[in-house]
């Protein structure tokens, strides 16, 4: 997952280097936040919005994360 915001200097390059691990094969999710600035997710506690960044990274990570992946990933050993 690639998280960038609107008023980002690394936005740019960001999404550059999401769409190249699309690119090469990677499953890739790359998600802008308008209306925010590049600290805005470590500034989590006095912007209100950066519970948004929060719950899109939490959706992409439960999958990833849950039980039944991790028993499988456990099986392919």
């Amino acid at each position: 997952m690639v998280v960038t915001m609107e008023i980002d200097p690394t936005r740019d390059e960001a999404e550059d280097y999401a769409r190249a691990l699309s690119a090469a094969g990677v499953p890739t999710v790359c998600r802008r936040f308008e209306g925010l600035f590049h600290t805005a997710f470590s500034l989590s506690g006095a912007i209100p919005r950066a519970a948004d960044i929060q719950e899109a990274i939490a959706d992409f990570l439960k999958p990833l994360l849950s039980t039944e992946t991790a028993t499988a990933a456990a099986a392919v050993r």
